[in-house]
């Protein structure tokens, strides 16, 4: 798997080495303000790393964050806390926190479902404001 980033300063795109791990890399994310990844570590969903690179870009900075074991569906992304919002089996969505292990159901159907995160900045890309002096 390649990482591929856009560097905004000098318009370059710039390869970000993923951690050594094995499985396969479900989804790449975002935890706070660092880059994620949800590993199905034994290609049957249901036994999920989740890896964090704690310095942008420093591939020696990738971080297990924890491990989803017996856990009852897909991950889909993080919640401001460290809990990790789950398509269940059922295609619902819940909330999993891996420090106390519970499951936390959120009433919502997940049959079509998708989520995005969403960054505001002040830097208006449009008007081609010059990110360095900023």
């Amino acid at each position: 798997m390649v990482i591929m980033s856009f560097h905004m300063v000098d318009e370059k795109f710039r390869e970000i080495n993923p951690p050594a791990y094995t499985g396969r890399c479900w989804a790449i994310t975002a935890f706070r303000d660092s880059l994620a990844l949800f590993v199905d570590r034994k290609r049957c969903a249901a036994t999920w790393d989740v890896w964090v690179m704690k310095d942008y870009g420093v591939i020696e900075s990738w971080e297990r964050l924890c491990s989803l074991t017996d856990t009852i569906g897909s991950p889909f992304e993080f919640t401001k806390k460290i809990e990790v919002i789950l398509r269940s089996f059922k295609q619902n969505l819940v909330c999993y926190d891996p420090e106390t292990q519970k499951v936390r159901n959120l009433n919502a159907g997940a049959v079509y479902c998708v989520m995005v995160i969403y960054k505001e900045s002040l830097a208006l890309l449009s008007e081609g404001i010059d990110i360095q002096r900023h």
